[in-house]
């Protein structure tokens, strides 16, 4: 895996604030492999276009048309200032943005978010991305003047395999990602020395609850601002009640996958804190369930990225939770809020511990996607 990475030095390159990021300039086509395009975008024809695929990254290394702070001219409105919808997280944040952008603006057009006005989605999400560089950014935009009126952050997988897979290499698993940095040519954290499988428990409760932590820093930035905020934590088909399909079976699930272990012991605990942010009054929503009753093919890789159904989904959980957000303060039920009932999953959760369906094929990726 680490061979891989170092393979594909212009995925990353060192950022002044958020530790790493996508490189200034690079389209999305100059960094992926025809296998990694294919599997994405998923079940649609390779012969069609792929509207994503030459994206540059912006001035700060997110995948977006336009660089940070972004001022709107209200003439290419039509005359009227756009409600501009920040999506923050790591690379299924990225990628639901880039592949069900048209969902997420059709959500929230149809749910009347804005009011009527324009609607501008910008991504600022990362491949490889965990807390707190979604806090940091989202005060790094602000701090910038960028013009912000709601906040959709989708996280959950990164905080747990990444940050457990820093622990397995003897790194801090509160520090940014170790792959990721030296994807970028950084030096990674200091040591904490050789990891103990003892203590792997007590890891995650620590990053769990630092996960906690800056949950409820990013949403308290944010209602400092009043901006509401729609929180999903992501599936992953390591903790997942869903009947996978015999692709799935093949493509998703891996033994020998290196994130699997941090799912397994880590996403029980989030959603036990996903409850008590919840019952805090948190707009977070357990989203681990949203594909329990999903009988097609949704997962692209043995990692935690979904194809074109997939990012479809979590685009419109992510657009209905923000709608409760936005609801929130009026006491009035946000436009489809049955939905909310299929997001977050009945108590109490099945882990894929012991019980994990067996993999049909474990073919290792060609390509660094599971990461970015």
């Amino acid at each position: 895996m680490l061979r891989q990475l170092r393979s594909h030095p212009r995925k990353a390159t060192a950022h002044p604030l958020l530790a790493f990021s996508g490189v200034p300039g690079v389209s999305l086509r100059e960094t992926m492999t025809k296998k990694r395009i294919a599997s994405l975008n998923a079940p649609l024809d390779d012969s069609r276009p792929v509207p994503w695929l030459d994206q540059e990254a912006n001035n700060h290394g997110f995948y977006s048309p336009h660089d940070f702070p972004w001022q709107p001219d209200p003439a290419d409105f039509g005359g009227e200032s756009p409600f501009v919808v920040v999506i923050l997280g790591g690379s299924v944040a990225h990628w639901m943005n880039l592949i069900a952008a048209e969902d997420i603006r059709n959500g929230l057009k149809e749910r009347g978010v804005g009011k009527g006005r324009p609607l501008a989605v910008l991504n600022a999400a990362s491949g490889g991305f965990k807390q707190p560089q979604a806090l940091l950014t989202l005060a790094m935009l602000l701090a910038a003047g960028q013009p912000i009126d709601a906040v959709i952050l989708v996280d959950g997988f990164n905080e747990v395999a990444l940050s457990h897979s820093n622990w397995l290499q003897g790194y801090d698993p509160l520090a940014p990602s170790a792959e990721h940095l030296r994807m970028a040519g950084t030096k990674v954290p200091s040591s904490a020395g050789r990891h103990d499988d003892n203590k792997r428990h007590e890891t995650m409760e620590l990053v769990v609850e630092h996960w906690g932590r800056c949950t409820r820093l990013t949403h308290d930035l944010c209602g400092s601002q009043d901006i509401p905020i729609g929180h999903v934590v992501q599936p992953n088909q390591y903790y997942s009640g869903k009947t996978f399909t015999a692709e799935e079976r093949r493509i998703a699930l891996s033994d020998t996958s290196p994130y699997r272990i941090g799912v397994e012991s880590g996403y029980p605990l989030l959603a036990d804190k996903t409850v008590t942010l919840d019952a805090d009054g948190y707009n977070v929503a357990d989203a681990t369930g949203l594909f329990d009753n999903v009988t097609e093919t949704v997962y692209a890789d043995n990692c935690c990225h979904y194809n074109v159904p997939g990012n479809t989904a979590i685009a419109r959980a992510a657009v209905t939770v923000l709608d409760q957000g936005i609801n929130a303060t009026t006491g009035s039920a946000p436009a489809g809020s049955e939905g909310l009932s299929s997001i977050k999953p009945a108590r109490p959760r099945r882990s894929n511990v012991g019980n994990r369906p067996k993999a049909t094929g474990d073919t290792p990726p060609d390509d660094v996607y599971p990461l970015w």
